[in-house]
């Protein structure tokens, strides 16, 4: 029985696949030159295939004090910015600009539910945004007093909706302020530059 249930869920898969287009205006990542300046500027060579998330503290400071206003409960939302990919080889940049809080999600100590109610509010704050900051590129959610890691119900959800190279996930410990950003199918650990958006005087 459990075969059939399977080979049905295959044929119902690969009719979909092969029927499906993407649409145009789905965000992809820009081309640029990146590797040139970035091996300057990180003093290494890019590895082929890695993904650097470039965040500011604000930025930061913004989802701590987000993931902190219901104490131990898991919360979370989506993240927006840009994404570059190199034109000679496959590093990605991702630039996060803010999160959007899913709110009314279900949360419990130790896990979190996206509702219907959690989307149309994030929707709803993307309709806010400027055009240009509305394309998501990726997720995060809090795990209060656990630690910074991908639990496999997170990379799950990882793998089945932010599964290409540059989307990102975003695991935050704000008892511990602590954080760690994930990225791809496989939710492997991404580089991150963290930068002031203040000059110095």
């Amino acid at each position: 029985m459990e075969g059939e249930v399977a080979q049905d869920r295959e044929v119902e898969r690969t009719s979909l696949t092969t029927s499906w287009k993407e649409s145009d205006d789905v965000f992809r990542p820009t081309p640029a030159p990146l590797a040139p300046a970035l091996e300057v500027f990180l003093h290494t060579r890019c590895k082929a295939d890695s993904t650097i998330v470039l965040v500011s503290e604000t930025v930061m400071a913004e989802i701590f004090t987000q993931l902190k206003s219901k104490g131990g409960t898991e919360l979370g939302g989506v993240l927006v910015g840009n994404a570059f990919v190199d034109s000679d080889t496959p590093v990605h940049v991702v630039v996060v600009r803010r999160g959007l809080l899913g709110d009314n999600s279900e949360g419990t100590p130790v896990s979190l539910r996206f509702t219907s109610d959690s989307w149309q509010s994030i929707n709803s704050k993307l309709l806010y945004l400027p055009e240009q900051e509305r394309n998501i590129v990726g997720w995060y959610h809090s795990h209060p007093g656990l630690g910074v890691f991908l639990s496999a119900k997170d990379r799950f959800t990882q793998r089945s909706f932010f599964a290409n190279p540059w989307q990102i996930a975003l695991v935050v410990d704000p008892n511990r302020n602590t954080f760690g950003f994930f990225y791809g199918s496989e939710g492997l650990p991404a580089r991150t530059i963290t930068y002031t958006t203040e000059f110095p005087e």
